[in-house]
């Protein structure tokens, strides 16, 4: 009776504390898509509000602490079904998230002081973009990569549907309320790279350029009283 009782602990304790597998590893890459597309909106729309107004004006930190990315601590990553090889991507992601992280503290530092040029302030905001966009590409190279052979076109059309869907719930209006791509056209390498032969990616930026544009104004024509939370530099 005691060997049983302790085979039986011993099984239960294995059965809670299942490790992941490439399936588990996947998912959660693909659901961090909903903080790449919010991100993205938060970034270009900050980007556009402080156009012209970097000397006078600063974001109230909790806009820019609140996209911090944290995927995992790959030192607490048990391995089941993934090579060990492939813990280097996932090494690399943490890296990539934390030094993204450190420039967000080092931007606000910036951004808030009176004392840091526009160009540098500027650069900043240039350099969070692409850090952000090298994080995307990272993701998505990783879920292939511990992905079984033949999977990237299933992986490729998951992370679409993802971006797809995100950006459909953050859009609100007309699609047509903003045209051209003036605000994300400018920087969607990776955006074209994912929807390669895949549907959807002219509506996708028009959704994102509209969800921009909400995200700076009360109303979608552009013309109305700014939200954005800027803090005077000077009282």
């Amino acid at each position: 009776m005691l060997t049983y009782r302790t085979w039986r602990s011993q099984e239960q304790t294995r059965d809670n504390t299942r490790r992941l597998g490439e399936d588990d590893y996947r998912t959660m890459l693909v659901d961090s898509y909903y903080n790449i597309v919010r991100n993205t909106i938060n970034l270009y729309s900050l980007s556009v509000c402080l156009k012209n107004k970097y000397q006078d004006y600063y974001p109230s930190e909790e806009y820019l602490q609140k996209m911090k990315l944290y995927l995992f601590d790959p030192n607490q990553i048990s391995f089941q079904n993934i090579h060990k090889n492939d813990y280097g991507k996932f090494q690399r992601l943490a890296e990539l998230c934390h030094y993204f992280n450190l420039h967000i503290d080092a931007t606000q530092n910036h951004l808030s002081s009176d004392r840091i040029s526009v160009d540098i302030k500027e650069r900043d905001m240039e350099a969070l973009i692409g850090m952000h966009w090298l994080l995307a590409t990272e993701i998505w190279d990783t879920i292939d990569s511990i992905s079984s052979e033949g999977r990237e076109e299933m992986n490729r059309r998951k992370i679409c549907e993802k971006i797809i869907g995100i950006s459909k719930n953050f859009y609100r209006g007309d699609l047509h309320g903003v045209s051209g791509n003036k605000i994300v056209g400018r920087d969607v390498e990776f955006l074209k790279r994912v929807f390669d032969g895949v549907d959807g990616y002219e509506d996708t930026l028009k959704r994102l350029d509209s969800a921009i544009m909400l995200k700076l104004y009360c109303d979608e024509s552009g013309n109305g009283q700014i939200r954005m939370p800027l803090i005077p530099l000077h009282d």
